[in-house]
């Protein structure tokens, strides 16, 4: 949140950017409520901690993101525009974001 604002307050002032964190790497696991922690771990070995609770079932129309032992393995496709750049700017990707 401290970031975000930060850069929100850049934007809005014309000021230097808070100074960037490096590459993540993000990590989602669906808890037994039915909650989502998201982990990201930023290069340095600095880590945010996300929590989505959630007291109902997943909808119908959405898709469950909870990591099945029995699942295929993931294949690569086409990107379909942007994947592949946002990851590429890591910890940066919101930076480049608000300045489009």
């Amino acid at each position: 949140m401290e970031r975000i604002s930060a850069i929100a307050e850049s934007v809005k002032n014309d000021a230097p950017l808070p100074t960037p964190r490096g590459a993540t790497s993000i990590n989602l696991t669906r808890q037994d409520d039915g909650g989502l922690l998201v982990t990201k771990t930023f290069e340095n070995g600095e880590t945010e901690l996300l929590t989505i609770n959630s007291k109902i079932q997943i909808p119908s129309g959405f898709t469950d993101v909870t990591p099945q032992a029995e699942a295929p393995a993931a294949s690569a496709g086409v990107d379909p525009g942007g994947i592949i750049e946002g990851a590429a700017l890591g910890g940066d990707s919101l930076d480049a974001l608000l300045r489009a």
